[in-house]
């Protein structure tokens, strides 16, 4: 149960509690006390946090611009010191960011249809993982090519469940998976990395060069990467912006967003009784003319419609 292709003891993904804002994910938040009363900073649906900034991003360190495919981000009202972290209730805030690519001809439809959906239960395809496979053989092995079937997560040009989508979609992200066990030490924490699916890999040529997490043109010009690998922060898949906009516009294809999310109490003893509701959000971006474009939808479910 050793995987001699990666060398990684463990990543830096925060899996679990707050995010640490980094580049790669800029958007705070500090409006916890703007309603005293939970119910109505539930039912709140403009302090939220900025969605954008998540999604074009840019490193500091170069200047270089990236596209996020993927991102799952969480907000937490900081404990009091003196409290356990789950002792009181608190309030929450989680993003799930998803992407898919889709034909030119079918952004129109798509983008005004899923404009106008709820995502809620998660019903659109997903990016999948493989959990038999090295790190190494990724995009290009026996055994990559077997599992890589819906069977085991991994989708290919798809109009999603029932065909409940109006034209096909083909999800970005693929991860690798590693799990941790007890039988030997080689990893101190399961090892989960998000990288491009194989159509991208294969249709953008890009390369694996035995940095995990990392893919590079035939250039060696770094074109996607999961920052999380070696720095601590959200679990994302960030693809340089300038290139994959050039592949995409050169191949008549578009890229597609859905958001989903949720604001929340956790912690506390809350009984049925208690239970103060929540505010569902549902929404999809583009990119029109260079510049980002969406919509979100928020819900609130109230406790007496739970």
């Amino acid at each position: 149960d050793i995987d001699p292709s990666c060398l990684l003891r463990k990543t830096e993904r925060e899996t679990w509690g707050p995010h640490t804002n980094t580049w790669w994910f800029p958007t705070s938040y500090d409006a916890w006390d703007c309603e005293p009363d939970d119910e109505a900073w539930l039912k709140d649906s403009k302090a939220l946090p900025a969605i954008g900034p998540m999604m074009e991003v840019t490193n500091p360190a170069d200047g270089s611009r990236w596209l996020t495919l993927e991102g799952d981000y969480r907000w937490e009202q900081p404990t009091p010191p003196e409290e356990e972290r789950f002792e009181i209730p608190r309030r929450e805030i989680w993003y799930i960011l998803k992407s898919y690519i889709v034909k030119k001809s079918d952004i129109d439809l798509l983008f005004d249809w899923a404009k106008k959906q709820d995502f809620w239960g998660r019903w659109m395809p997903e990016s999948g993982y493989l959990t038999s496979v090295f790190l190494g053989e990724f995009f290009w092995s026996p055994a990559y090519k077997y599992h890589c079937s819906p069977y085991y997560g991994l989708e290919d040009w798809t109009r999603g469940r029932n065909n409940s989508i109006p034209s096909e979609v083909l999800v970005t992200v693929e991860d690798y998976l590693w799990e941790h066990s007890g039988y030997d030490c080689s990893i101190s924490d399961t090892i989960n990395i998000s990288l491009p699916c194989k159509w991208l890999v294969d249709h953008m040529g890009l390369q694996w060069d035995r940095v995990e997490g990392h893919l590079f043109n035939d250039r060696g010009s770094l074109l996607a990467f999961d920052p999380s690998v070696r720095t601590p922060g959200p679990g994302a898949l960030l693809i340089n912006r300038d290139a994959f906009l050039k592949f995409l516009n050169d191949n008549d294809y578009e890229i597609l967003w859905t958001i989903l999310s949720e604001k929340q109490i956790i912690g506390g003893r809350i009984s049925g009784d208690d239970w103060k509701g929540r505010l569902e959000i549902s929404g999809a971006f583009r990119i029109r003319a260079g510049q980002l474009e969406g919509k979100i939808n928020p819900k609130f479910v109230s406790p007496r419609n739970r």
